[in-house]
């Protein structure tokens, strides 16, 4: 069995290349069946290859080791346990000759797979490790008894230091969707380890055409290239990982590497590299044309973005696209506005001119294919409560549908979601195409409590953050990007530190960079640490080089996901240097050292980016892209019985012969009458298009009818302007909407409507019957003020009791609006037939509600607000009882309904008025403190009520800070801002040991102030109104007793106010 394998795969290259050395090559589409790509092994999943007809061999590879060789365009395979396998596809017609090959990637669940950042440690190095995918039950043992408790982990993701020199034997446990599974792994851990210097590079290239190298070892501390090429002077040597080379000249060149790890220890490789000019095209591996992202599906509806590359650089590319249109750039971009079948090609040269070309159909379907493609959902399978989850798929769309499985929904094609219950969630995503077709898809995500989060960088594989490069120069801007995290702590190694990030949202989803630019040459370890809303947290390490004379690794990506429109901005992203000159093709241009910029194109068609970028070492580069604008395409108007639809979107508005009609915001309507309708849509980008006009002709010719013979009845259409019944010999006028038909046996009326140009058409059959039955409904049931249509049938003309009550009293259906309970007598005639029923409409009251008089309230403040009835309440502020409590900052009416066990209900209204005070102001002037205008003051120092000043000025005695409450004329108060005094006298009068009396007082003439002062000097007296206005002053020296007389003054209060030269003292007086 063994050498059979090897035999089929032996046969396979050798036809292989000899078909690649002779045809064009076209991609063979895999459809699959009987697979779910959540699934466990073992699963038998059935391949059908979309192979040319002429096409009589298929060779087909597994993935797994396992191959067939069948002679139809279907197989079948089964995966017995789990991974990840590439399946790959040659096709050949009756003569050998090869027709075309494709490839697909299968996914079987069920098997864990564990990270290790290296295999090969140095002593006392950490080694970090993690699963895949992540478990909700994991237990790892290091095999490193001595390190106690650390030995074991329960961490997805962990680290281990290894202290000493051995090989352990490191196992994982864990628990997956399929069940327990468990892996082995052995860490090598010596300071004399030496590490891995592999790498892979193409061996034979043109000259001046670009050499493509990497390395294998992803966990090397610093790399050395050296391309043995001295003629290229500073480009002979690269530092990056995946370098490029250009040689100019044909021969054979040594290329070495030299791989540095944590120990100090290195190790070189060297091997050589063929520059010939006469390279064919049959040494070039994997010669495919595909689509973005790898794919091979080359079907797609009008309006779809392609984007077609190749795996491989060549000097020139002509590209045709079948519709006419051609480009001359690398990966261009096309979309096609036809259904049809289109023959791309692509003719190709290399750097030692020989050229081939590459030719592939492209089917552009229409509504009627169904949707073609295999889209899958993208989320983490475990989440925190309140993570933001990132959702994508892998499919373009013109609508989206997300259900997250909580009762959330979304129509944005990369939505955001947090999750706030713990629990097994189901994913649902009803993708619709341009075609207008759809499909649904499905995933699961756990929300658990006890998540730790998963964190490796992208170098090793399956990774969830890393850098856009691990080489540059100083002060290029470095880039590091992750997801899904609730907070981050970025350590770039160089002392600084930041947990800010800026969010950016791709076709692969939505992705959250933080960047640094260093300022020193030299070797950093960057560190992230990654925090989830579980609490926990897990941390992994890279390292970047910065120095040498570094050759720019850039690149040119669009952030935008989808197709995009002109009327959206473009967001373009570029990494790899520290300035950036963009020419959006378009006339116009930006220069910036931001690596996200964005612009916005006026106009559709293709545009082609350039973009050339300087790095810190001073080199230059320049990219290349092209980039397709788009008119957002009109919404469609589609008709399902009575009722128009239009496309999924965020808002809709209809109209009607170009006049909005109201509350017609849905994305369907059921048009009452003829004419044209239009629909306004608001995309998910902000877009907002308008369909074309939609000729909807609408016309009803009522319910059948029945009549007796010899009797008339009634005919009723609608939805038209004007009308032509057939026939007519029968009819009372043939041209009016509601004639009166007087058959002579069984007769269908055909009624015409017409609105404008729109003409529609409808039937009602007239049917002779030897009696009629009255039938006048169901008993009706109605709170008092309101309305209910009765429901009579039986034919022939109708005549109701009771009419002054009814809209009309000769039709079928009436609407009754009786003030009290009332039967209605319904009588049916037709010829001699007459026939009679009754109908009961019961009128309930409603409850009687009482709120009181409108009131009042300063602001501020609460009041409750009382009503009484019989029933349940409801208030407008939200309250469910008889009372409600509000703080109104404006005048507000409220409003309260309370509904009766008949559930008829009423509604009263209060309003609540609100006084709004006025805030006081303080003002100070001939020694005294004045407020504004109020109804009532009371004044404060230091927060401190000072008693008996409730005037509105105040003579302060000591210096603070002064705030005055005053009251309006509704009781509301409103306080001061404070009022810093600092100009009263140095010490009251008393602190001094001074001493002073006043008598009599009160006095109808003099007052005597008998007074001892410490020192001799001049006092001034001042008599003050209660206005703060001086009456009398005079001066006295150091005596005794001194005299004033108040004779002269009115009858009232006044205020004594003794001031020296280092005292001030204040009295109140009566004069009576």
């Amino acid at each position: 069995m063994k050498t059979r394998k090897i035999t089929i795969n032996l046969l396979a290259v050798i036809l292989t290349f000899f078909a690649l050395s002779s045809f064009s090559q076209q991609m063979v589409n895999i459809n699959l069946s009987n697979y779910n790509p959540n699934g466990c092994f073992p699963q038998t999943i059935t391949f059908t290859a979309e192979a040319p007809p002429e096409a009589t061999n298929f060779y087909w590879f597994f993935g797994d080791g396992q191959n067939a060789n069948t002679s139809t365009n279907v197989t079948t395979h089964t995966y017995y346990h789990g991974g990840n396998y590439w399946v790959n596809l040659q096709v050949f017609n009756s003569t050998s000759q090869f027709l075309g090959n494709g490839n697909i990637n299968v996914s079987i669940g069920g098997q864990i797979n564990m990270n290790v950042s290296t295999d090969s440690a140095c002593i006392n190095e950490t080694v970090f490790f993690g699963v895949w995918p992540q478990s909700n039950s994991t237990v790892w043992n290091f095999g490193d008894p001595n390190s106690g408790i650390n030995n074991t982990s329960n961490e997805n993701n962990t680290q281990h230091t290894f202290a000493a020199q051995g090989t352990y034997n490191v196992k994982l446990v864990a628990n997956t969707q399929c069940g327990l599974d468990s892996v082995e792994r052995s860490i090598f851990v010596s300071n004399t380890a030496k590490p891995n210097a592999d790498f892979w590079y193409n061996r034979f290239v043109c000259p001046n055409e670009n050499a493509s190298f990497g390395m294998n070892n992803h966990d090397a501390f610093s790399c050395v290239w050296t391309f043995g090429d001295p003629n290229s002077g500073t480009n002979n040597t690269s530092s990056l990982p995946n370098p490029t080379h250009n040689y100019s000249l044909t021969g054979k060149y040594p290329v070495s590497l030299t791989v540095t790890n944590i120990c100090g220890h290195s190790k070189t490789k060297i091997d050589t590299i063929n520059v010939v000019n006469n390279l064919t095209f049959s040494s070039y591996n994997n010669l495919n044309i595909y689509t973005d992202n790898g794919s091979t599906n080359f079907s797609a509806c009008p309006y779809d973005v392609f984007r077609f590359k190749l795996q491989n650089q060549f000097s020139s590319y002509l590209w045709y696209f079948g519709d006419g249109d051609s480009s001359i750039i690398a990966e261009p971009e096309h979309s096609y506005n036809e259904v049809g079948t289109f023959n791309l090609s692509v003719k190709l040269t290399n750097g030692c001119g020989n050229d081939t070309t590459l030719s592939q159909i492209v089917n552009i379907g229409s509504t009627g294919n169904g949707y073609q493609g295999n889209p899958q959902i993208n989320n983490m399978p475990y989440a925190c409560p309140n993570d933001m989850v990132s959702f994508s798929t892998n499919e373009n769309g013109s609508n989206y549908l997300w259900s997250f499985g909580d009762g959330i929904t979304s129509i944005l094609s990369n939505p955001l979601h947090s999750y706030t219950t713990i629990g097994n969630k189901t994913i649902s995503l009803k993708i619709t195409n341009n075609c207008g077709n759809d499909t649904t898809v499905f995933s699961n995500i756990i929300i658990s409590d006890t998540i730790t989060p998963y964190l490796s960088h992208s170098e090793n594989g399956n990774g969830n953050w890393g850098v856009t490069a691990n080489t540059a120069c100083v002060n290029d801007q470095i880039i590091v990007y992750t997801y899904g995290g609730a907070s981050y702590l970025f350590d770039f190694g160089d002392g600084f530190t930041t947990s800010q990030t800026t969010q950016l949202v791709t076709p692969e989803g939505t992705y959250d960079l933080a960047n640094h630019a260093y300022s020193t040459n030299g070797t950093f370890k960057i560190k992230l640490t990654y925090y989830n809303n579980c609490g926990r947290s897990a941390s992994d390490s890279l390292n970047v080089v910065i120095g040498g004379s570094q050759a720019v690794d850039g690149k040119l990506d669009i952030a935008n996901s989808g197709s995009i429109y002109s009327c959206e901005d473009v967001t373009f992203l570029g990494t790899g240097g520290v300035n950036y000159e963009w020419n959006f093709g378009d006339e116009s241009t930006f220069t910036t050292t931001n690596s996200i910029v964005t612009h916005h194109y006026t106009a559709s068609g293709t545009y082609t980016v350039t973009l050339a970028m300087t790095n810190g070492c001073g080199n230059s580069a320049t990219y290349t892209r092209d980039v397709t604008i788009l008119d957002y395409p009109l919404p469609n108007i589609y008709k399902n019985g009575d009722t128009l639809y239009t496309n999924v979107a965020s808002t809709y508005q209809w109209y009607l012969n170009d006049v909005l009609i109201p509350d017609a915001t849905d994305i369907s309507y059921v048009p009452a009458i003829s004419g044209l309708y239009k629909v306004e849509i608001t995309a998910t980008n902000g877009c907002i298009a308008t369909s074309q006009a939609f000729t909807y002709c609408f016309v009803k010719a009522g319910a059948d009818k029945n009549v007796c013979l010899g009797g008339n009845v009634q005919l009723n259409a609608s939805g038209a302007t004007s009308y032509s019944w057939t026939p007519s010999a029968t009819l009372n006028n043939s041209d009016i909407a509601n004639p009166i038909a007087t058959p002579t046996g069984a007769e269908q009326y055909i009624v015409t409507g017409t609105t404008g140009t729109c003409v529609a058409k409808d039937t009602v059959d007239v049917n002779i019957v030897n009696s009629l039955t009255a039938e006048a409904g169901d008993a009706k049931t109605i709170c008092k003020g309101f309305s209910v249509m009765l429901e009579g049938t039986g034919g022939g003309n109708y005549a109701w009791s009771n009419s002054a009550s009814l809209d009309n009293a000769n039709i079928s259906n009436p609407v009754a609006s009786p003030i009290v309970t009332t039967t209605y007598t319904l009588t049916v005639s037709s010829g001699t037939c007459l026939s009679t029923d009754q109908v009961i409409v019961t009128v309930n009251d409603p409850p009687t509600i009482t709120v009181g008089n409108d009131t009042s309230v300063c602001k501020g403040n609460s009041i409750t607000l009382s009503a009484s009835g019989d029933g349940s309440y409801f208030w407008s502020s939200g309250d469910n009882t008889a009372t409600t409590t509000v703080i109104p900052l404006n005048t507000t009416p409220y409003t309260v309904t309370v509904t009766n066990t008949a559930l008829c209900a009423a509604t009263a209204q209060i309003n609540v008025i609100v006084y709004i005070p006025v805030v006081p102001t303080i003002s100070f002037a001939n020694d005294s403190l004045k407020s504004s205008n109020a109804a009532s003051y009371q004044w404060y120092l230091n927060t401190n009520i000072i008693s008996n000043a409730n005037n509105y000025f105040y003579i302060p005695t000591e210096n603070g800070s002064y705030t005055v409450v005053t009251a309006d004329t509704n009781g509301c108060t409103a306080t001061s801002d404070s009022y810093l005094l600092s100009n009263v006298g140095i010490a009251q009068l008393d602190n001094n040991g001074n001493t002073l009396t006043i008598y009599p007082n009160p006095t109808n003439d003099v007052i005597n102030i008998e007074s001892l002062f410490n020192k001799n000097s001049e006092k001034e007296i001042f008599i003050y109104n209660v206005n703060s206005q001086v009456v009398l002053s005079k001066y006295f020296s150091n005596k005794n007793i001194e005299q004033v007389d108040l004779s002269a003054l009115p009858k009232g209060i006044y205020f004594l106010k003794i001031k020296g030269q280092d005292f001030v003292k204040v009295e109140k007086i009566i004069k009576y």
